[in-house]
């Protein structure tokens, strides 16, 4: 019933009855509504006050969750959003460390490695699984933070090369440019 009611509410279908119950019950509970700062007491208050809080009971939030509306708008999934890679500083010269007290020593020697010169598409597969393992993620957990399959993954990791990928490392080596990839 709950489903149905959020239904007919997100369709413009409800009855002004309907509507008008919906709102004593938020009104009665106005100050508990006020004091709330997250999604999670969201949910908890909603649990409390009526009887879709019932239902969501049932879910336990870990991550942030979406949810999508398709084409059918009876038809809802929900997925979790992948947790972001977070990213090492700029290099800070050790001079200038003083002037960053924000920015942990530790940081500092693990920006600064030397570039690794990419000649070959395994190149750059092993420099990706190094930083995978390093993060200790699984090809699938990469997989998901990167936005790609795991196979994909699985590929470039063994530097199968693409024929646009081969010609472009010919171009830069006749142009003389040699090309360097980082770790941030």
């Amino acid at each position: 019933m709950s489903i149905d009611l959020a239904r007919r509410l997100a369709a413009g279908e409800a009855s002004v009855d309907v509507i008008k119950r919906i709102n004593e019950s938020m009104a009665a509970h106005s100050s508990i509504i006020k004091t709330i700062s997250s999604a999670g007491e969201i949910a908890k208050v909603l649990s409390q006050i009526s009887d879709t809080g019932k239902i969501m009971e049932r879910f336990k939030v870990s991550l942030p969750k979406v949810d999508l509306k398709l084409p059918d708008p009876s038809q809802r999934i929900q997925a979790s959003l992948p947790r972001p890679l977070d990213d090492l500083p700029s290099y800070i010269p050790p001079t200038m460390a003083a002037t960053r007290p924000d920015v942990p020593d530790s940081n500092l020697s693990s920006a600064s490695k030397k570039a690794t010169q990419i000649n070959t598409p395994g190149d750059l597969g092993q420099m990706i699984r190094r930083a995978r393992e390093t993060r200790r993620l699984s090809q699938q957990a990469f997989a998901d933070l990167a936005g790609v399959g795991r196979r994909f993954i699985s590929e470039l990791e063994n530097g199968k090369a693409t024929l646009e990928f081969d010609k472009v490392l010919t171009v830069l080596r006749a142009a003389g440019i040699s090309m360097f990839a980082r770790d941030r």
